[in-house]
């Protein structure tokens, strides 16, 4: 008897979500090893050094 067809081998889904995992985590690599401006600190103006101005001055957060 020939067992042919009965294996038919990855199922489709589990190729697709491999692709999309490796894609997401070759992002995240690159992301880590470049380190261009993203981040928090970029939202901020020149000169404020990651601080918000109420942390500089000691005043006290409501």
């Amino acid at each position: 008897m020939s067992r042919v067809g009965l294996n038919p081998g990855t199922p489709r889904w589990v190729k697709v979500f491999g692709t999309i995992l490796i894609f997401v985590i070759l992002l995240f690599v690159i992301m880590l090893f470049t380190r261009g401006s993203h981040g928090p600190g970029r939202h901020l103006g020149p000169g404020r050094g990651g601080q918000s101005p109420g942390a500089e001055r000691g005043a006290q957060q409501p």
